[in-house]
């Protein structure tokens, strides 16, 4: 954690860019204006608007943008409506849920940029730039054919998984840059005859061939801001993080806080680097835990280690600490630098995570 009086000293930074005149409450950072109404209760987190506008930048870095948008406003809704849990045009997003924000800062810079692409592109790329879990990135997808073509209003939670899963295939096979040629050679309408023809032309061959290809390899997913060290900071071990939801003031922790939903919360974002296969022990306490290995992602895992590993929620070996989010746990945790998020499963009450090494993992 950084010291106290960095802390304090953006606590200030915010209360002063901070504003309530009593229709709308405004916070503003370099590339994010935040602002939510004074009824819904919000206050950002003290690691917020600084990681908000490292994370525009890299986002924007990433897909190859003319520089940062620098006049972007996100509105922060207590929730969603029944088919949404945001939406994002260019300059402006909302979000009903603290998970949707990333996706719909992922859509601000492609839009910014490349305007509007067909669901497949648009809402996949957008997942891969914010994932919501883990876990789903390894399990087998469906057919493409099946969610490739589909409309907007069709393209469900399952597809976004799906959508960034073939991203993810096409970005390491023919990289961002032909990705991006693709998603700008379709629109929101376009027919199933026109994002065949995007793909043949971005990817060089018949698209059923790339499919067949993509279903008979491991499914996964590509890092893009993750383990990027000018996004996220460095974790120590032993590590140590004890947290009041209402009370999230320290610069290291982004996020945001309201009485009045269940579905926002502060958040820990870190990596850590280990030399050497470790014996981890992980105590959590309310805690919700994402892992990502930034190294090798999409190579076939061996079974011991895709349980619980990366997974976004407890082991089901630990009976209820999957439900409850307590728990007690040792794992071994391969070399390399490893993307940690950490959030409290429930949001009202304090939560707590530590993390020590209990040594060289066995052989």
């Amino acid at each position: 954690m950084q010291s106290r009086l960095a802390a304090l000293a953006l606590v200030a930074a915010a209360a002063a860019a901070c504003s309530d005149d009593d229709t709308q409450l405004v916070w503003r950072g370099e590339h994010i204006t935040y602002v939510a109404e004074p009824s819904t209760g919000f206050e950002l987190c003290g690691g917020q608007i600084a990681f908000g506008d490292r994370l525009m930048t890299a986002l924007s870095n990433t897909w190859g943008s003319d520089g940062v948008p620098d006049s972007v406003e996100l509105e922060l809704r207590l929730q969603g409506t029944e088919s949404l849990a945001g939406r994002a045009s260019r300059g402006f997003a909302w979000a009903g849920r603290q998970s949707s924000v990333r996706h719909e800062l992922g859509h601000i810079v492609t839009i910014e940029t490349s305007g509007s692409s067909s669901a497949v592109f648009g809402e996949g790329i957008a997942e891969l730039m914010a994932p919501h879990g883990l876990l789903e990135y390894y399990l087998p997808p469906l057919p493409p054919e099946e969610f490739v073509y589909l409309q907007r209003p069709e393209f469900s939670a399952a597809e976004y998984y799906d959508g960034a899963k073939l991203i993810s295939f096409f970005i390491r096979r023919n990289g961002l840059a032909a990705v991006r040629d693709a998603y700008e050679k379709v629109g929101p309408g376009s027919t199933p005859a026109e994002i065949d023809e995007a793909f043949i032309t971005a990817f060089g061959e018949d698209v059923f061939d790339a499919f067949d290809e993509f279903e008979a390899q491991q499914p996964c997913l590509v890092p893009l801001w993750q383990c990027n060290s000018a996004v996220v900071p460095a974790m120590e071990l032993p590590f140590a993080l004890d947290l009041d939801p209402h009370r999230c003031q320290d610069a290291d922790i982004p996020g945001f806080t309201t009485p009045n939903s269940e579905l926002w919360y502060p958040e820990y974002i870190g990596v850590l680097r280990l030399e050497e296969p470790r014996q981890l022990r992980y105590v959590l306490d309310n805690a919700f835990l994402n892992r990502l290995q930034c190294q090798d992602t999409c190579t076939p895992l061996p079974e011991e280690l895709l349980e619980p590993w990366p997974v976004d929620t407890l082991s089901s070996e630990l009976g209820s600490a999957q439900e409850t989010g307590y728990g007690d746990f040792t794992r071994k945790t391969l070399p390399g630098e490893h993307y940690f998020e950490l959030r409290p499963l429930d949001p009202q009450l304090p939560f707590s995570v530590r993390i020590t090494d209990e040594g060289p993992a066995p052989d």
